[in-house]
């Protein structure tokens, strides 16, 4: 039986995750054993490094700072093609862009375009940080790399639109994924399986989901269609592959090592009562 150990767990507090967070809150018993954070990606991935976080959803490109990495779930938050709120926002072509201001929310969405930007559109840019005042600086030459909710009411005001997740897979042919659930050290078999069957939980929820969120949905964006179509939350074997690719190319472009990582998954026809 699992020790009623407090496990503090940093959520990203994005749509996208919203069916993780609603499994994690109504999962039977949970609160006994789990405190909820909900940050933004970066600030997830900081309290994972730092020590302040048991498990954690967190960029990709961050997996490479930690030493001993354990991918701890069978769900990420994955697109295989278009993923809709990770995208280059431009008044102008890609062709015409000088400068791109990158969204600090985010490192794997900014590494993921430099490495676009290298490797399929073969362009140099001058790299700016966002600010909040950004979305008023996408004028002329200059776009703005922009991913989450943020987005959303961008779809109606730019011309050029170029999503990242699409980018990709037409460079690849690979699936992409933003965000996995880590944690630092192995964990219980239990627990993982326990954190397995609460995401379970919001996945199966992801219509209540949309009902109760229906306040988002613009002539350009349809919540359902974003949780059915856009995110992939399934970590499949070709989302291992595409990740593990995304995280060599990364390695590469900072100079670091690549760490050795473990995917400690869950044994999902095995359900375990609190």
């Amino acid at each position: 039986r699992l020790k009623m150990h407090n496990y503090k767990i940093c959520v990203v507090n994005y749509l996208n995750s919203k069916p993780f967070i609603y499994g994690l809150k109504k999962f039977p018993n949970i609160q006994d054993w789990v405190t909820l954070v909900e940050e933004n990606p970066a600030e997830c991935a900081d309290s994972l490094i730092q020590g302040k976080t048991d498990i954690a959803l967190i960029p990709a490109a961050m997996i490479l700072q930690l030493e001993n990495p354990h991918i701890i779930s069978s769900y990420c938050i994955g697109s295989q093609g278009k993923v809709k709120t990770v995208c280059l926002f431009s008044n102008v072509p890609i062709e015409e862009i000088t400068d791109v201001i990158l969204d600090n929310q985010s490192r794997t969405s900014v590494r993921l375009f430099q490495i676009l930007a290298k490797e399929y559109w073969k362009q140099e840019f001058n790299y700016h940080p966002s600010s909040p005042d950004s979305n008023n600086q996408i004028k002329g030459n200059t776009a703005a790399v922009v991913i989450g909710d943020r987005t959303i009411p961008m779809f109606e005001k730019y011309e050029y639109i170029y999503d990242l997740g699409e980018i990709w897979q037409k460079m690849t042919g690979l699936p992409f994924v933003f965000a996995a659930w880590v944690s630092p050290f192995p964990l219980e078999k239990e627990l993982v399986q326990i954190f397995h069957h609460a995401c379970e939980l919001g996945m199966n929820s992801i219509d209540l989901i949309v009902q109760e969120n229906s306040e988002v949905n613009t002539k350009e964006f349809n919540l359902e269609t974003y949780y059915k179509k856009n995110i992939s939350y399934d970590l499949d074997e070709s989302k291992q592959e595409g990740l593990n690719l995304f995280l060599t190319k990364v390695a590469e472009l900072e100079n670091w090592k690549a760490s050795n990582i473990t995917y400690q998954l869950p044994n999902s026809n095995v359900i375990t009562a609190l």
